[in-house]
């Protein structure tokens, strides 16, 4: 027998993702039905909206011809106002460079931006293009003056800064380079990641004028670069070219005075430095090339989590949920530490081998695609192309369970200490073999198996963020019970069937309703099941899935799941990256993570453990009715939780009593421009006695009350609500305060409000595409601006009976939407295959959300989708 299984993932915004079988809002299905009635002479009316997050910001000066209310930000003066957080989508190019539009002849270097900061803030930028043709930095100045106050001037893909002090800036993104979209994250104050980078009224840290650089030991190289620094107006400053010591160059002598004060440098004298090293960089003629900075003392810092990767704040939401700072700190203090490494396998659809935050997380791997028509291999790399509407998705999965953590780099995974077995059994159309995933699940069981070896060892942890709707097959019965008895813990994902409006919920799908597997739901940022998540009463437990249709973590991103993945540059070539994505499929590799740790302090854990242990409430936090239901099952899987049961098992007692800490979830609350209330939890950590004295407010606008508190620790939940008409227009930042037996801590706060003439949620131009189904042409499409943050369509005379709809931005006006770096999405979720809509009769309601895509920024790197071409 063989069936088609998908992912359990929704691809809203972000990386491609698949989703499981069904559509949302009643969309049409097609398949073996009987076709529709052919449509009337006149045709059918569509109609209905695309949705946008409410951070969402566009550049005024795009390349595309048909943006409306087009306005120049090129310079200081004409700065285009920010509300932080926000997400902004953009076009820069030199003169000259990029496709034919109105900013092609000309150029357009610089889009500047003028936006209020706290300290802490980061300016996070990406870009879509290969920074060896196409370059773009970002700048920070003092709007008073002009001066350049901070910098990040990479030759990749990613600048960050963050400032230092509270006040008004003008951030500046610019093109070095040929042309490119970009992205610009402002997160709020807590939000940002660790950037490199700083901005200070001190000013830049770049010295104008001067460069440190170290030639290549030839001494014709020597030479070369040499004239190479004459002909750029540099000369050596200090330093012996022939000893092989660094080089001081600059315009002259008089430059090194200008070491010891450092002042706030002109934009135009930090542009030259940065120009003039780009220059002798890309020749390739020394060893580095360097600006001299103007260094600073600074307080060294400890502690084991937060880890130092640059993009946990992305994380931090989902991962502060399932509770797994307090986790790892109770990992931190196992002595001895544990020496077995705990193995997951990833029967999805691959790995990206040679990703950064995974590569060295790879034990073994095969993949079984031959009854889905491919050939079983021994290499398990995702084989996704720039023309395949590949996903990722596989890599996307491995990265919450275990990518390389406390590395600097991208992000972290719930158990960075597991190992993976990446098993594919996916095409790259996005569908599997029952008969493929049954040989996976043999493979990591080391049972006998289709591919005639095994792996070094037997897995620990099966995860399958993958599924079909109908009762738990004989097939699958069969092979998870197999594997269950040599003692794999089994993970799959619920389905995301449940996203429609008739208020229906769809039933937990197989494999994850099958006996002896732990069928895991998704949550939202605000920890209620997320609208596309199935139920039932074979759901185990839930945990963080993310709707990307909202913004509430103060990042300036949509509430997504942020992990490993792959993008492609111009050239075709394959890149590593990060990106969201959302579903159970997201839902699923957390708990998966979460089992790993439960394997590595406990290595004898049986499945049948596991099983009780979550029957007993003892892995998870109840949430909704008390005890199970069918919406979260036993609750909200809980690290901490689990890692202590594990060594109470392990050890036949309980471990030593932690000293539990109040802790606030979540951590940081972003109001946006239309909430007026969220709630926000105290809880401990662990078993402690730590009591909650007071909450409080220094913001009037900002109250807080008790919703369900006990009175003799003040733990529970309390509603945190804004009154926006005593706020000015902008963004408006309070703190509450904690106050416990012990000590305080603060939950930062943010809250925008919009005021005559405040920019609402907007993308830019949007298309939106009707595609045939069966020959992927587009037969029809509106063209519209966002109008109250949102674009409303409609399209009349469709005589079409079986279509797709997509819909994106245009904003280099290369006709082509939904190329990387632009908004785009499609109805009701865009996915591989696109959901196919059958028309009966005219249609309304038919809406869907769109936020950048592929590549360009933080959000929504991860996918290769060729576009489409619109009609002009």
């Amino acid at each position: 027998m063989s069936a088609s299984i998908r992912f359990r993932s929704l691809w809203l915004a972000a990386s491609l993702a698949l989703t499981a079988c069904g559509g949302g809002g009643g969309g049409g299905g097609g398949g073996d039905d009987e076709p529709p009635p052919p449509a009337p002479p006149q045709g059918w009316t569509i109609s209905g909206r695309v949705v946008l997050p409410e951070t969402a910001s566009v550049d005024s000066d795009t390349n595309d011809a048909e943006q409306a209310g087009r306005t120049a930000n090129n310079s200081m003066a004409t700065a285009q106002p920010l509300t932080a957080p926000t997400l902004a989508v953009g076009t820069v190019n030199v003169a000259g460079g990029g496709p034919e539009g109105p900013n092609r002849s000309a150029g357009d270097e610089d889009d500047m931006y003028r936006v209020a900061l706290k300290a802490g803030q980061t300016l996070e930028l990406e870009f879509a293009s290969d920074p060896a043709d196409n370059d773009v930095d970002l700048y920070v100045h003092d709007p008073a003056t002009g001066d350049v106050l901070g910098q990040s001037i990479g030759t990749h893909q990613y600048e960050c800064v963050r400032v230092l002090q509270d006040g008004d800036y003008v951030v500046d993104v610019n093109a070095y380079s040929g042309a490119s979209i970009y992205n610009l994250r402002v997160s709020a104050p807590a939000d940002g990641g660790d950037c490199e980078q700083i901005a200070g009224r001190t000013g830049s840290a770049i010295i104008p004028g001067q460069l440190v650089a170290k030639l290549l030991p030839d001494a014709q190289a020597r030479a070369q670069a040499l004239q190479l620094a004459q002909a750029s107006g540099l000369t050596v400053l200090q330093g012996d070219a022939a000893a092989g010591r660094p080089l001081l160059l600059g315009a002259s002598s008089e430059g090194r005075a200008r070491a010891a004060s450092a002042p706030p440098a002109s934009q135009r004298a930090v542009r030259d430095t940065v120009h003039q090293l780009k220059r002798l960089r890309a020749s390739g003629q020394y060893a580095y090339v360097e600006p001299n900075l103007q260094l600073r003392l600074t307080a060294a810092s400890v502690g084991s989590f937060p880890p130092d990767d640059r993009a946990y704040p992305l994380q931090r939401w989902h991962y502060e949920m399932i509770g797994l700072p307090p986790a790892m700190d109770r990992l931190v203090a196992l002595s001895p530490q544990p020496a077995q490494r705990p193995l997951v396998a990833v029967i999805d659809s691959g790995i990206v081998k040679d990703h950064p935050d995974l590569a060295e997380q790879i034990v073994d791997g095969y993949s079984f695609v031959a009854a889905a028509g491919g050939t079983n291999t021994a290499d398990p790399d995702d084989p996704a192309t720039p023309d395949s509407n590949g996903a990722f998705h596989g890599s996307h999965v491995a990265g919450t369970i275990g990518a390389l953590t406390f590395n600097g780099i991208g992000g972290a995974g719930v158990a960075p200490m597991a190992q993976l077995l990446p098993l594919r059994t996916f095409r790259p159309d996005g569908n599997a073999a029952l008969y493929d995933v049954l040989q996976a699940i043999f493979y990591a069981a080391r049972l006998p198996n289709d591919a005639g070896r095994l792996p070094p060892r037997r897995a620990d942890v099966i995860n399958m963020s993958l599924g079909a709707q109908g009762a738990c097959s004989a097939a699958f019965r069969d092979g998870i019970a197999q594997a269950r008895a040599e003692g794999v813990i089994v993970v799959a994902a619920a389905g995301n069937e449940a996203r429609n409006d008739q208020g229906r919920s769809a039933p937990v799908g197989m494999p994850a309703n099958c006996p002896g597997v732990i069928a895991v739901g998704a949550l939202d940022a605000g920890r209620s099941p997320a609208f596309y998540s199935n139920a039932g009463p074979t759901l185990a437990l839930a945990a963080p899935g993310g709707d990307v249709r909202r913004s509430t973590t103060g990042t300036g991103e949509p509430d997504g799941v942020y992990s490993t993945v792959a993008t492609f540059d111009a050239n075709g070539a394959r890149m590593p990256s990060y990106g969201q994505m959302m579903g159970t499929s997201m839902a699923s590799p957390h708990v998966a993570g979460v089992m790993a740790l439960m394997r590595f302090v406990h290595p004898g854990l049986s499945p049948a453990d596991v099983d009780a242990l979550i029957a007993a409430g003892r892995l998870s936090d109840d949430l909704g009715a008390a005890g199970r239901d069918d919406a979260t099952g036993y609750g909200a899987v809980n690290a901490r939780k689990a890692v202590d049961a594990a060594l109470e098992l392990r050890d036949g007692t309980p471990p030593p009593a932690p000293a539990g800490e109040v802790q606030a979830a979540p951590s940081s609350i972003h109001f946006g421009g239309t909430r007026t209330s969220m709630d926000l939890t105290l809880a401990l950590s662990a078993a402690g006695d730590e009591t909650v004295q007071s909450v409080t407010s220094d913001n009037a606008a900002v109250t807080v009350s008790e919703v369900e508190v006990e009175a003799a620790t003040g733990l529970g939940v309390y509603r945190v609500g804004v009154d926006r008409a005593t706020l000015s227009a902008g963004t408006s930042y309070a703190a509450i305060t904690v106050q416990t037996s012990g000590r305080s801590f603060t939950v930062p706060v943010s809250v925008t409000k919009a005021g005559a003439g405040s920019p609402t949620a907007d993308f830019g131009r949007l298309y939106v595409l009707v595609l045939d189904a069966a020959s992927g042409e587009v037969i029809d499409q509106s063209a519209l601006n966002a109008a109250s943050g949102r674009y409303e369509w409609q399209l009349t005379g469709v005589t079409a009976t079986r279509l797709h709809l997509v819909a994106g931005t245009d904003l280099d006006n290369d006709g082509v939407i939904c190329q990387r770096g632009e908004a785009c999405g499609a109805y009701p979720v865009l996915a591989t295959p696109l959901q196919e809509i059958e028309l009966d009769g005219s249609r309304s309601g038919l809406d869907f959300p769109v936020a950048p895509f592929g590549g360009a920024n933080a959000q929504g790197v991860g996918a290769a989708v060729p576009g489409w071409r619109r009609p002009r």
